[in-house]
């Protein structure tokens, strides 16, 4: 069975309304009917049990709830990727693979390399929503707004470790720095790298750079990476999911 999308504030003294875009998705793409029980999260942890009582064209699809249950983040790694702006809409495969993986939270960020654009934050939420319903994700990941690389690097006190993909100079393998860290900030540059001045900013700062492997990727292809082998080495990937 799907899952749909329910926000918090969208649930009122038992009863369940549907946005406009998941009330399309139930009713016309899967041509759910009154009477007929679905399931559906809240991005915070809770799955809930819903009895459609409204399905009326043009209207907010709507039901009854009539069993929920909170799930704790079953992840005790959380890694903040803060990932370069893409060109394009490369953002948004970043976004959702990252999302289905398991990160618990996403800083758009501006280098002297990216152009600073409007983070197009409505968006990527969206996007985020739907990767939770198909990964079977009970909370929703944090997609901050856009920051600057400067900033980023201030954020570090914050986390047990940062580390930042570099493609050159002295880096180290992932698996040999994360022992016993579980709140991670994981840098990610625009397509060619970081500048070298960005990168020794960083290293000053504290950060680790660290190799993604023989290749150089594209930006969303090594946030990606970078995601899933540090929750892959931290044993994240191989618990079971419920």
């Amino acid at each position: 069975m799907p899952y749909f999308y329910i926000p918090k504030p969208n649930i009122r003294g038992g009863l369940a309304i549907f946005t406009p875009e998941e009330s399309h998705h139930i009713r016309d793409v899967l041509r759910h009917r009154q009477g007929d029980i679905i399931k559906a999260v809240d991005g915070e942890g809770t799955l809930y049990e819903i009895e459609l009582i409204r399905c009326e064209k043009r209207k907010p699809v709507e039901g009854k709830i009539i069993a929920s249950q909170y799930f704790e983040d079953d992840l005790t790694t959380r890694v903040t990727l803060a990932c370069a702006i893409p060109k394009k809409n490369r953002m948004d495969i970043l976004v959702e693979k990252t999302t289905e993986i398991g990160v618990a939270e996403i800083i758009p960020m501006i280098t002297e390399r990216t152009e600073n654009t409007r983070a197009r934050i409505a968006r990527w939420n969206k996007i985020a929503i739907n990767a939770i319903k198909q990964a079977r994700r009970f909370h929703l990941p944090v997609i901050r707004k856009a920051h600057r690389f400067d900033e980023v690097l201030d954020m570090l006190d914050a986390y047990d470790i940062g580390v930042i993909a570099a493609t050159t100079g002295e880096r180290y393998r992932l698996r040999d720095v994360l022992q016993n860290k579980h709140k991670i900030l994981a840098l990610v540059g625009p397509e060619g790298d970081f500048t070298k001045d960005e990168l020794e900013l960083s290293i000053k700062k504290g950060f680790i750079p660290v190799s993604l492997g023989r290749y150089v990727l594209r930006t969303e292809t090594a946030g990606i990476v970078i995601v899933a082998t540090i929750l892959y080495e931290l044993n994240e990937i191989q618990k079971g999911g419920t």
